[in-house]
């Protein structure tokens, strides 16, 4: 557990900023369920109040916590050429398992496939988005195959690393993970520049 901040500056920017720290590690210890406000604040040096000031709700705060995470960070380039795709799938895939604040999204996502429906509405329109740049790519590979299927199957090789390696970091090592995704992301755009179209 953390230790409360002392002297805690009243810039409202900064106090933002340090109660979006203090959530991303909270809710990589303990997920989503089981944080609650008053460790957030506690944590950013903040009363419980101030919190709810500046983030409304712990779905508000989660919501910005994954848009904190997720600023600037570029996963592939959605203009990106098909035979540059596995290498940029790659190296972002390394990046994610080797930034432990990530596994505030990982623990979220299990959370979600496990029934809870209000964490995956938080979850579900990043995803969406994700499946329609990679299809975006993958339609520029040729027409041998489905893109938005593949697309989903980029997706599901990605998060099924993830899952793995939460519940069993010897299972793959960061460097499996990436090379795992990139040869499925080669193997994707393989299909899609077959002459022959496959069927689902």
């Amino acid at each position: 557990m953390d230790t409360p901040r002392k002297g805690t500056s009243k810039n409202p920017a900064l106090a933002r900023q340090l109660i979006l720290e203090a959530a991303v590690r909270r809710f990589s210890e303990v997920g989503y369920r089981a944080a609650r406000m008053s460790d957030v604040a506690r944590a950013a040096g903040y009363s419980e109040a101030t919190v709810f000031h500046h983030f409304g709700t712990k779905a508000d705060l989660f919501r910005a916590v994954v848009a904190h995470l997720d600023a600037g960070q570029r996963w592939f380039d959605p203009d990106a050429s098909p035979d540059d795709l596995p290498q940029q799938l790659h190296d972002a895939e390394l990046a994610y398992h080797h930034d432990g604040r990530w596994t505030t999204l990982d623990r979220a996502w299990s959370d979600a496939q496990g029934g809870e429906e209000d964490l995956l509405g938080m979850i579900r329109p990043a995803l969406w988005a994700t499946i329609d740049h990679l299809s975006q790519v993958l339609r520029r590979a040729g027409s041998g195959a489905d893109p938005d299927l593949l697309a989903r199957w980029l997706l599901v090789v990605s998060y099924g690393s993830r899952v793995m390696r939460r519940y069993d970091p010897a299972a793959l090592t960061p460097e499996d993970s990436a090379a795992l995704l990139r040869l499925t992301a080669e193997l994707a755009t393989g299909m899609l520049r077959r002459e022959e179209p496959v069927s689902r």
